[in-house]
């Protein structure tokens, strides 16, 4: 364990060293990039990737990972969205901050978000009115907390939407505060043991009920981390005793519907309906409010 730290201490610091400056992109480089927190406490760094080829500007999407620090999900991912025409940014939480994964608690927040995203305005080839965010487990978490973001915030743009992954509901929620426009997309499985379908469907109720754009897909039968590369029980810490499993199948679902999702944002399709919307048998609360229902027709009739 203690050479794997050390290994993952070079790594990291062999990728600082081979960084640039985000004061620099308004050349177009990619790779690479380092960058002040928000607070001025840390010196950041994250990778920005370009799809293969584009003629415009590109929408982007910020990739933020869980306790386990950048891995497996982060790759595939960042390679999907690419070759769908976005622009990625992994953001790593943890090196910077000298921080040991998987320790039972966590470092980083939604500020971390925040300064991603102001790196990426600068940068020629991305659209900063089309940038979104996606993060896992814990990332997750940061990732419903990001819905907050105000022009303030952000030389005034603002995110365009977040993908959560699998958060734990009951320790984050969607803020009343943030653009309005901003969509929000809740991903969990039916067996995850971090959290349950309950919590974050009142989540999604409650983000609602405040006029944000929020929707939930629960997958039935998938647990937590379904879209990674490992399967096991193990003690997460403080967190206690919790089990991840990866499942193709489902994996592949969920691809298809967060870039569904992610492609009807800021259209007038809005959020697209699902018969995954809401735990089946059970009408969504936020059906009540005549602006929910007109939005999910299939969960609310």
């Amino acid at each position: 364990m203690k050479i794997f730290r050390l290994l993952l201490t070079v790594i990291t610091s062999v990728c600082v060293a081979e960084s640039i400056s985000a004061e620099t992109l308004e050349e177009g480089q990619t790779g690479y990039v380092y960058y002040e927190s928000g607070g001025g406490d840390v010196t950041l760094n994250g990778k920005i990737l370009l799809p293969d080829s584009f003629e415009a500007r590109v929408p982007a999407i910020i990739l933020v990972h869980g306790s386990g620090g950048i891995g497996h999900r982060e790759a595939e991912w960042g390679e999907l969205f690419r070759d769908n025409g976005y622009a990625t940014m992994v953001i790593d939480m943890f090196g910077p901050r000298n921080f040991t994964a998987m320790s039972g608690r966590n470092v980083g927040s939604a500020q971390d978000i925040f300064d991603a995203f102001n790196v990426l305005i600068k940068h020629p080839n991305i659209d900063p009115d089309q940038i979104s965010v996606m993060g896992w487990s814990w990332g997750a978490n940061l990732t419903v907390s990001s819905a907050l973001h105000t022009k303030d915030k952000g030389n005034e743009h603002t995110l365009k939407s977040m993908v959560s992954m699998y958060p734990n509901c009951q320790l984050t929620g969607v803020s009343e505060t943030g653009s309005e426009k901003a969509e929000i997309l809740v991903v969990i499985g039916s067996k995850d043991t971090y959290t349950n379908v309950e919590l974050c469907e009142e989540l999604v109720t409650t983000a609602s009920s405040r006029g944000r754009r929020a929707r939930l897909i629960v997958y039935e039968g998938a647990y937590h981390g379904f879209d990674g590369d490992k399967s096991a029980t193990f003690n997460h810490g403080s967190l206690g005793t919790h089990t991840v499993r990866s499942n193709w199948e489902v994996t592949k679902r969920a691809r298809k519907d967060v870039l569904n999702f992610l492609k009807a944002v800021g259209t007038s399709e809005g959020i697209p309906a699902s018969k995954n919307t809401v735990t089946e048998g059970k009408k969504n609360e936020a059906c009540k409010t005549p602006t929910y229902a007109n939005m999910f027709p299939d969960a609310c009739s």
